[in-house]
């Protein structure tokens, strides 16, 4: 019994953090369909390795020479959905998300949301969330939360993480 209560206290311990939460204060709600124009690259996330993604990346877009591309425009419809508007070597292009504008001012689209549960026995779980707010300067911010894990049998393996990365608007 002892070595069980130290063994949960143990994981108690080292369990890990999932990032950081925008705070009110620095955060601006969506009032327009017309989101604007912002940079490809972000200049500030809030995770440890502080490294920077490109916003098409973020949104599982693979451009083979994505460094030429300069701005990229956001916007959304009435049906919920965003429209990712950016000039590759093709010419103009535009991708789509299903989402939905929450009641607490920012965007939700979910790229993956796919959970299977079959308690004790079987388990998975494939999470890819993306939130869109605005700074009070009007700056996109993105929340990105990753869930991905399963289980068999107790025996469970996965990860998660929750970063926000900020980009510039570009003044038109």
């Amino acid at each position: 019994m002892k070595y069980v209560l130290s063994f949960l206290i143990l994981l108690l311990i080292c369990s890990c953090g999932t990032g950081m939460k925008i705070k009110k204060e620095n955060f601006k709600e969506i009032n327009s369909p017309h989101l604007g124009t912002f940079e490809l690259i972000s200049y500030q996330n809030s995770s440890k390795s502080n490294t920077n993604r490109s916003l098409l990346r973020l949104f599982d877009i693979e451009i083979e020479d994505d460094i030429k591309i300069s701005k990229i425009t956001l916007e959304f419809d009435s049906n919920n959905y965003l429209s990712i508007t950016y000039k590759s070597i093709l010419g103009t292009e535009t991708k789509y998300f299903k989402g939905e504008l929450k009641k607490k001012g920012y965007f939700e689209i979910f790229l993956k949301k796919k959970r299977i549960l079959i308690p004790l026995f079987y388990t998975i779980i494939d999470v890819d969330r993306k939130r869109i707010g605005f700074t009070n300067d009007g700056d996109l911010i993105i929340d990105n939360y990753v869930n991905r894990g399963g289980m068999i049998f107790l025996m469970a393996a996965g990860g998660k993480y929750r970063t926000q990365y900020y980009f510039k608007k570009i003044k038109q």
